[in-house]
């Protein structure tokens, strides 16, 4: 069945489904193709659908081109869906447009098939924003927008046969956050070079590796007036190359990264390479000031740059306390994370410094600066300018 529509199309239903475009076979070996360019939009009272199509036989997959504004409104609405029930019927939709809904934004499941979305346009839902479902390879491809209203961004639903690898590829901008199901450390989500993970909540990675790659940035708040939380688990590895940035223009937001409650006993490794870098907000102030927070539940090698904005614009003054920035509950060593140099406050200098305490803290801690040996000769020179003037 081939559709390809280009004229605008408006479905409404005040009693019942509503429904843009509608495809579906009963027949072995009969596909699905649609290609849309046009606006559409549907409302409904019960179940709405922007663009919907199913197949109920083997060897009948479904392809979904769209290009252009697709939006779904009502309780239970979704701007794309796709559903295949037998082998050999995978599903792939493709997005350049935009696609919005109440609902879900794309909905894709492929009984015994595998299931794919590349994204290249921009895609809200309201409570969800893509949900990928395959008993075959599960995935999306990133290189425009995802997100939700509700920040629930993305959930995957691989297969359970250990050749079912699931993916998530980014690199465009993900807000909010993504949920895996399953146990299976085949899941990897790649944060490529552009890729922008606007973390928020916690995101469940279903056991497998998060890959933040040169060039790729996570970041994990964005409103200074409020202390948030992001929080990684049932996660395995998480291989930093790139940025992770917890900067919003004031301290107290934290960053957890773990295995979780159902990781069976495997312990999260964090590795940093190449370029890896830390950004907070740290109030570079005396004892009792604080700093965003990175905390890791699992083993840390490698090394990571620190870098700080400091929020105190006054001078800086003695610490010798120190204000904590990374906790790590496990094997770790000193120089993992490093400032490239001391950060100048005046009279202080601040750098960081590694406290063992059965795992280990680095905290930025104060000393002595240039600046404060070079006011007593600033004060010497004064008085042998005022002694010189007055004959004395």
């Amino acid at each position: 069945m081939l559709i390809l529509n280009n004229g605008n199309i408006s479905a409404k239903s005040k009693a019942g489904d509503a429904k843009g475009i509608e495809a579906e076979t009963h027949g072995d070996s009969s596909e699905i193709y649609i290609g849309n360019s046009a606006t559409i939009t549907a409302a409904g009272s019960m179940s709405t659908y922007g663009i919907w199509a199913e197949t109920h036989h083997k060897e009948s997959g479904i392809t979904i081109i769209n290009d252009g504004d697709v939006a779904a409104q009502g309780p239970n609405s979704y701007g794309i869906h796709a559903l295949t029930h037998e082998a050999y019927s995978d599903v792939v939709v493709q997005n350049f447009g935009r696609v919005e809904a109440r609902g879900t934004g794309i909905f894709v499941e492929a009984n015994s098939s595998a299931a794919i979305v590349e994204n290249y346009g921009t895609v809200v839902g309201g409570s969800l924003g893509i949900l990928v479902a395959g008993d075959d390879v599960t995935g999306i491809i990133n290189y425009g927008s995802i997100t939700a209203d509700s920040f629930y961004a993305i959930k995957l639903v691989p297969g359970s046969a250990p050749e079912d690898k699931s993916a998530i590829v980014n690199f465009g901008v993900i807000t909010g956050f993504v949920e895996i199901f399953g146990t299976d450390d085949q899941f990897v989500f790649n944060n490529e070079e552009g890729g922008l993970f606007e973390a928020r909540l916690t995101s469940f990675l279903g056991c497998g590796g998060f890959f933040n790659q040169a060039g790729g940035t996570v970041h994990t708040a964005d409103d200074p007036r409020v202390a948030e939380t992001t929080s990684f688990t049932e996660l395995s590895l998480f291989q930093n190359k790139g940025l992770i940035s917890l900067q919003d223009g004031a301290p107290g937001d934290t960053f957890l990264i773990t295995s979780g409650p159902y990781s069976y006993g495997s312990v999260l490794s964090f590795v940093g390479s190449g370029k890896s870098t830390l950004g907070v907000d740290a109030f570079l102030g005396g004892p009792g000031s604080t700093s965003d927070i990175f905390i890791i539940d699992g083993d840390v090698s490698g090394r990571t740059e620190l870098k700080v904005d400091d929020t105190n614009h006054g001078p800086g003054v003695l610490n010798t306390v120190g204000i904590p920035v990374v906790f790590v509950n496990g094997n770790v060593k000193g120089n993992a994370f490093f400032l490239n140099k001391p950060i100048d406050t005046g009279f202080f200098d601040y750098d960081l410094f590694f406290r063992p305490t059965g795992s280990g803290v680095f905290a930025l801690k104060s000393f002595l600066g240039a600046g404060a040996f070079v006011l007593p000769q600033l004060i010497t020179a004064a008085q042998d300018m005022w002694h010189s003037g007055s004959d004395t």
